[in-house]
């Protein structure tokens, strides 16, 4: 992320928006593990609901149902070594006798193919083709090739329609013995036991009333859940919402502000769906969908911005200079974005969306606070983004 400094960096106001975020980006990461169903989801819903209620406005908590995949047993046995890993959470399973078979190489005769992948593996045609394909494999390995050693897993779009082969995920760490172990047409065995538990997820969101109600509405959204802590994965989107609500809850605007955090981002932005199930005003026509996606403000990361038309992405650029800031790239018209402004562009919307680029802890159990965040850059993102959000529900 680029930045320059300004003469009002360091102003009360400035100052008072950093400390909030650092206590926000705090509390989010020490509650833990933010997989979408889980306890630690629930308890993060109930959090944030009071961060909304705190800067006055009235939350809403908006569930959905889905069956949330518990992990029991998720390991590749071969030549005496036992790895354990992650299963994809939209592929197939076994029982807990596993199945046997040659690994090798993808395109190969073998049974189980290996495959290595990033961590937004979901947005690599080579990794989506391999896994639609099959290519007459059974199953597959998939090592996780992150910014840093380890297990960094790969989101799970196909979740309400997965695939029926096994995958697991396992550690960039076993990298080279895996590579051997394909080469060698090694038999192994691999385990994929899960569970479905029925679970409900929650979309935390609120509304901001314009005087104009046949204006159509602006939605201002952030995820909310993804794996491990993902502190700033998912802290700075959810600094700049945050701030963007508490900016909009006494200003004069022509249109509503409807605001959610979703809940199911690494599974097929499951929230996003349930949001618009929820709101038939969603569906009916968004003036526009103002998207504040992964790593803003993530140490290391680049920062871009996203837009369906040219005037979006001007006013964007403008409230970014203003705090001392500038894109690094920009996906403009007529390309395709990531993260939720994707569902929103192949919808046909109108889509304004700010995240960074993947860094070193993108999916990382080590993307922890303090170490992979950077509190005065969210802190300048976050005001400039709830001038975007008051811009655009004033217009």
């Amino acid at each position: 992320m680029t930045q320059d400094r300004r003469p009002d960096d360091d102003d009360a106001a400035m100052e008072s928006l950093r400390t909030r975020a650092a206590q926000l980006l705090r509390e989010y990461d020490a509650q833990g593990d933010h997989r979408t169903g889980t306890a630690v989801d629930g308890a993060s819903a109930a959090w944030l609901a009071e961060q909304v209620r705190a800067v006055g406005a009235e939350p809403r908590r908006e569930s959905f149902a889905l069956e949330r995949i518990e992990p029991v047993a998720c390991f590749l046995e071969s030549d005496g070594r036992r790895l354990d890993g992650l299963p994809a959470f939209d592929g197939g399973f076994t029982d807990a006798r596993g199945m046997t078979g040659v690994l090798g190489p993808l395109g190969s005769d073998a049974d189980i193919a290996l495959l290595e992948t990033i961590p937004n593996g979901e947005y690599s045609p080579a990794f989506v083709q391999a896994l639609a394909s099959g290519s007459g494999h059974r199953a597959f390995v998939v090592v996780t090739q992150g910014g840093m050693p380890g297990l960094a897993p790969v989101n799970a779009p196909r979740f309400t329609r997965p695939h029926d082969r096994p995958v697991l995920m396992l550690s960039s760490i076993e990298a080279d013995w895996l590579r051997q172990q394909a080469a060698q047409r090694a038999r192994v065995r691999l385990v994929l036991q899960m569970v479905h538990c029925p679970a409900t997820a929650d979309n935390v969101t609120a509304q901001i009333g314009g005087v104009s109600p046949n204006n159509a509405p602006v939605v201002v959204m952030t995820p909310r859940s993804g794996w491990w802590n993902c502190a700033s994965e998912r802290g700075g989107g959810l600094v700049c919402w945050l701030e963007a609500l508490r900016t909009a809850v006494n200003a004069p605007l022509s249109r509503t502000l409807l605001f959610t955090a979703n809940s199911g981002h690494e599974l097929g932005h499951l929230g996003l769906d349930a949001f618009r199930a929820h709101h038939p005003e969603a569906r009916d026509g968004v003036h526009v969908w103002l998207h504040f996606g992964a790593n803003i403000g993530a140490r290391g990361s680049q920062l871009v911005l996203q837009y369906a038309t040219d005037a979006l992405g001007d006013v964007a650029k403008a409230a970014l200079a203003q705090h001392g800031l500038r894109a690094d790239r920009v996906v403009g018209p007529g390309q395709a974005p990531v993260g939720e402004a994707r569902n929103i562009y192949v919808a046909g919307g109108q889509y304004l969306s700010l995240l960074g680029t993947s860094g070193a802890v993108f999916h990382h159990p080590a993307d922890r606070w303090p170490e992979w965040v950077d509190v005065p850059q969210i802190a300048a993102a976050a005001a400039a983004q709830a001038a975007v959000a008051l811009q655009l529900g004033a217009d």
